[in-house]
């Protein structure tokens, strides 16, 4: 049970630690003084890569990750997701490689 191990909590945004509360209540986990802050998601994969505890992190940190990974959900059935805005000046936007790296983003 995830009350019982250490929760490493990654440095993000405001808007992402609503999003992180919102499925602790949902899921009544509780980490209290259960935890250790990290400022980056490196440190804090290595941390949970030596035993150490548990954490919330964005897919892209998973890559070499060899340990248990499972996808969050809220009650509702919708997913814990970070949302991500691609910003550019107008003009950039036509360029076949901004297009393309907007399409890889949208997928």
């Amino acid at each position: 049970p995830l009350n019982e191990c250490m929760y490493i909590d990654c440095n993000t945004d405001a808007n992402q630690d609503m999003l992180i509360a919102r499925w602790f209540r949902e899921k009544k986990i509780n980490v209290g003084s259960s935890r250790i802050f990290m400022d980056n998601i490196p440190a804090c994969m290595e941390i949970v890569k030596r035993g150490i505890g548990w954490s919330l992190v964005p897919e892209v940190a998973l890559k070499d990750y060899e340990g248990s990974i499972t996808p969050c959900f809220f009650d509702n059935g919708e997913p814990l997701i970070r949302k991500t805005w691609l910003l550019c000046q107008p003009h950039s936007s036509k360029l076949p490689q901004v297009e393309a790296f907007a399409g890889m983003l949208r997928k």
